[in-house]
């Protein structure tokens, strides 16, 4: 149960942190405001390319995560449930995304518990899904995107702001491990996937299909770190669903050759090594969705 400490309250939450890549350099096209009274061009330019991608990506975001509570369970998985099973699967799905916004860096979180008091795989499978769609859409208008996901406790301070160590965790998964356009999947998500959630029989089996369900987005990359398998088998099932289009995969692809390119052309070995293993990832997952 929460434990309340002061005004305080703790908890465990999902916490996901994503950080918009090369926005700095954007940035730069609005440090000063244009002298004359006609709109500059290059000004606007500049900002859509900043704020207006960080607005669409924080809107693309949240309606993926509220587009997933349509698809968490498949017909067939929800018609071996009883009329009873069906009502708790309606509670135990619910959830609150909470959204924290930091220049480029966005910290999406929800608590694990709902407000019927119920341990849920809910939020969790919500966000995972909606990072797997998310970066799909953020590649293909060359937006790369890096980020964690984590599991662990936390809590909402007098201001509004999300604090603990399941933010740390995420956070340096984005920032020290994650190296390359991807998003990383803390080790203990996986083993809180294998828990039993509830001794009641309906709900752990709706918690069981859930964690089946999450486990189909997450893969292992070439390093072995687990990450969201946004161009796996589970994402295009997703995609084909309508949710995206299944042409943004070209347009991943090509836009991952080209970054890989231009750092080779200029001798970047940095990043050219960082895209080469993002390449190796698509170009393995290509023939998925082709």
């Amino acid at each position: 149960m929460p434990i309340t400490s002061a005004d305080l309250q703790f908890e465990y939450y999902i916490v996901c942190v994503l950080d918009l890549l090369n926005q700095q350099e954007k940035l730069k096209g609005w440090s000063k405001l244009p002298s004359a009274t006609s709109p500059d061009p290059n000004f606007i330019k500049a900002v859509k390319e900043t704020v207006g991608t960080v607005n669409w990506f924080r809107q693309a975001f949240v309606d993926f995560f509220h587009q997933a509570d349509q698809v968490n369970l498949s017909p067939q998985q929800l018609s071996n449930l009883s009329e009873q099973g069906l009502e708790q699967f309606r509670r135990y799905r619910e959830c609150a995304l909470k959204t924290l916004h930091f220049s480029d860096t966005f910290v999406f979180y929800a608590p694990l518990r709902n407000s019927h008091g119920d341990y849920s795989l809910s939020a969790l499978y919500r966000i995972i899904t909606a990072c797997s769609m998310a970066m799909l859409v953020a590649l293909a208008a060359k937006v790369p995107v890096r980020g964690g996901i984590a599991i662990g406790t936390g809590t909402v301070l007098d201001d509004g702001d999300f604090y603990g160590p399941a933010l740390a965790r995420a956070h340096h998964l984005e920032s020290k491990e994650a190296r390359y356009p991807r998003i990383l999947v803390d080790e203990e998500v996986l083993q809180i996937l294998g828990n039993r959630f509830s001794s009641d029989n309906i709900t752990d089996k709706i918690s069981h299909a859930l964690a089946r369900e999450c486990e189909f987005f997450i893969c292992r990359g070439s390093d072995q770190k687990w990450m969201v398998d946004f161009l796996g088998k589970a994402a295009r099932k997703m995609a084909q669903g309508g949710i995206v289009k299944m042409e943004v995969v070209e347009s991943v692809a090509a836009f991952v050759q080209r970054e890989y390119d231009s750092f080779k052309d200029v001798g970047n070995e940095k990043l050219q090594s960082r895209y080469k293993l993002l390449l190796d990832y698509v170009t393995e997952r290509l023939p998925i969705w082709r």
